[in-house]
């Protein structure tokens, strides 16, 4: 978008500024320019800035609002430049010469009309400043509506109103099989959602896109103006724009959200510029219809938000209350609050953000500081919570991800809502004492059949696994990590009072291994241990549920220490999403907050660069004894340089019914030397009687 050097004077005193001082400053406050260009035609010199001006800002989108901001950032006056006639004042409609039909389309449209108007080219001035910018110069009359566009932002129509039948305009939708021959001479048909300026017998224009042909201005031969403005829904220009493939300087700022209380100053421009270059007179006051006046939106701006946001705890309110004063707000202080009252230009700005966004861009952005304040300094308002609290369950849940992957499964994202019905299935999987009995059905759902929110993951993901079992997936392995709703309490309460974060997978099909095997609750087993090791460096145990939420001997309940996190199993066929799984799918879930409570801090120790001393020892038990029993004693032993423990074999020996050898592997290191065999056997005895004592058997 291309803006005149010599034009944005007209607004504030740019003269004598040098131009690449207006670039940067116009690249800083965010109107980037792309290049600068010098226009000379005799004597005449001017210099053209080429600016990428955002979809947000259609009160840059012309000379006055893009001189406005380039004042403020330099700290200019800003005078504007008044319409060489006063806008009239809006006059009654007793002859009914405008009516709106559609005022949810149209809340504001107004006439002006002008009589005996003479032909000409535009002036000398005007003419050049188009030329600079590259625009075709057709008459006074059209030139004059391209004028109000470019110079104040209003997009203004031009009728020759003799060709106007009745003399009364009609704002209304297009009518079934209605065409329309428009200025570039193609003919369309009108769909009935397109939005039409019309007389009483036939559509003028397609509204705040391209006017018609039948009633556009020749030149030489039209006398009698009627001049058009108004404000039409930016969805409703951009929908019909799209639908019939235009792309006009009118809808581009009419989509964007034009300012509604230009349209008197639009009108008493290009009815100036006319009159005193062809003459011609008023043809009775401007007639403006407002079904739905302008209410202009309030916004409150606190400092201390100020300040958080932009990082410049030097930034005043007075500061914020010069640049927001520079750009047209109206503004009043109260204590360290400041209320502004946003100019109809501004259809961007609505919330204290907004405000914001304002004083920091012409502040400067490149005054913002490269770093983030520490979250331990940040206010709970904008952390939702305390920030230990924050870091504790991002790197718990980072942990836990990590340890997924490791373990070979796949992550899964699942929509939050289910259906109650099928929810209700599952019961209180993790054994929450205040576990909601029904889900919480909210209001407005996305998809009526699924108002509940989640109390589980593991219902979603058993439906991620079947859809992949259904496309001929053998092995399936998902994770997730979510939020679920699973706490009795009151809608409106503090989230955290009703909602958990939990961790959940699912194993169908075949398992990793070779030859393939079904996958099994040991294989669940050890995903979970896998993970309360990662997240906690302790040790996930199992004991049988007190309560069956699996079928009997098919589930394990998980703790950490004595405290109940989850569960895993075997699921039943009730539970196997409609029986699409096979009958050995796996699945568990756990409560990440336990984990929370028990992560670790970081801890580090220099890596051995000398070899390890490795030994095997076979223990002689009782079947009933655990692994975990034993792997428990071991460490317990406290070893001198013990590094890890490693299961290796099972074995039941058929000569002594009701004992099982159980053989392990020992790693020893010592950070700074070569372990001799005497200093590992030393050890492997001293463990042999601590290991008789527990067990009872010689090894």
């Amino acid at each position: 978008m291309k803006f005149s050097l010599d034009w944005l004077s007209d607004f504030a005193d740019l003269r004598e500024v040098d131009p690449a001082a207006i670039a940067a400053t116009a690249n800083e406050i965010g109107l980037e320019i792309g290049t600068v260009e010098a226009f000379s035609e005799g004597s005449f010199s001017d210099t053209v800035f080429d600016a990428d001006v955002t979809p947000n800002r259609p009160d840059a989108m012309n000379h006055r609002g893009f001189a406005r901001d380039i004042a403020a950032g330099l700290g200019l006056a800003f005078p504007g430049s008044p319409p060489p006639e006063k806008p009239d004042a809006p006059a009654p409609d007793p002859k009914g010469r405008v009516t709106i039909e559609v005022p949810d389309r149209c809340r504001r449209f107004a006439v002006r009309e002008l009589r005996g108007v003479g032909s000409g080219p535009s002036p000398a001035k005007w003419a050049r400043r188009m030329r600079a910018l590259g625009l075709k110069e057709i008459d006074l009359v059209v030139d004059a509506t391209n004028i109000s566009l470019w110079g104040i932002g209003q997009p203004l129509h031009a009728f020759d109103a003799d060709r106007v039948a009745g003399g009364r305009l009609v704002v209304r939708f297009a009518r079934p099989g209605e065409t329309l021959l428009c200025l570039d001479g193609v003919e369309r048909r009108l769909d009935p959602e397109d939005v039409v300026v019309a007389d009483e017998e036939r559509a003028l224009s397609l509204a705040g896109v391209i006017g018609g042909a039948d009633s556009a201005i020749r030149p030489g031969v039209t006398r009698n103006v009627l001049l058009e403005a108004a404000w039409w829904d930016p969805v409703s220009i951009r929908r019909t724009a799209r639908r019939h493939g235009l792309h006009t300087d009118a809808s581009h700022r009419y989509e964007r959200g034009a300012d509604i209380e230009a349209i008197p100053e639009g009108l008493a421009l290009a009815a100036g510029l006319i009159r005193e270059s062809r003459g011609g007179e008023a043809g009775g006051s401007m007639v403006d219809a407002c079904p739905r006046p302008f209410v202009p939106k309030r916004a409150t701006l606190r400092l201390a938000r100020l300040r958080a946001l932009s990082g410049l705890p030097e930034l005043s309110l007075g500061r914020a209350i010069d640049i927001l004063e520079r750009l047209g707000f109206g503004v009043e202080a109260r204590g360290d609050t400041l209320e502004a009252v946003v100019p109809s230009w501004r259809p961007d700005v609505s919330i204290e953000e907004d405000l914001i966004e304002e004083v920091v861009r012409i502040e400067g952005y490149s005054k913002i500081p490269s770093l983030l304040p520490a979250a331990t300094n940040l206010s709970p308002l904008y952390l939702g919570g305390r920030a230990g609290e924050k870091r504790a369950a991002r790197e718990t849940e980072d942990r836990v991800s990590d340890a997924a992957v490791e373990a070979g499964l796949d992550e899964a994202m699942n929509f939050p809502f289910v259906s109650p019905e099928r929810e209700a299935r599952f019961g209180n999987l993790t054994r929450v004492a205040e576990f909601r009995a029904q889900p919480l059905v909210v209001a407005n759902p996305l998809d009526a059949t699924r108002p509940g929110l989640r109390r589980l993951l593991l219902p979603g993901l058993l439906e991620a696994a079947a859809l992949n079992v259904r496309n001929g997936r053998r092995s399936v392995a998902l994770f997730e990590i979510g939020r679920v709703w699973d706490r009795s309490g009151e809608v409106g309460v503090d989230p955290a009072e009703i909602e958990s974060r939990h961790f959940a997978f699912v194993l169908a099909g075949e398992a990793g291994d070779f030859p393939p095997r079904p996958a099994d609750v040991l294989d669940a087993k050890g995903i979970f241990c896998r993970v309360i090791a990662k997240v906690t460096g302790g040790k996930a145990r199992f004991r049988a549920p007190d309560v069956g939420f699996f079928p009997p001997s098919f589930g394990l309940d998980v703790y950490l220490g004595e405290e109940r996190v989850g569960a895993l199993g075997r699921l039943p066929e009730s539970m196997r999403s409609d029986g699409e799984l096979p009958p050995g799918t796996v699945g568990g879930e756990i409560d990440l907050a336990v984990l929370d409570r028990e992560l670790p801090g970081v801890r580090f120790r220099e890596y051995s660069r000398f070899p390890a001393a490795d030994l095997d020892m076979t223990v002689p038990t009782s079947v009933g004894t655990s692994w975990g029993e034993i792997e428990e004693a071991v460490r317990g032993a406290h070893l001198a340089l013990f590094e890890s423990l490693r299961l290796l074999e099972l074995y039941e020996d058929p000569a002594r019914p009701g004992i099982r050898h159980v053989t392990f592997r020992l790693t020893f290191r010592a950070p700074d030397r070569t372990l001799s065999q005497e200093e590992v056997n030393r050890e492997r005895d001293r463990l042999f009687e601590i290991l008789k004592q527990k067990f009872g058997e010689t090894p």
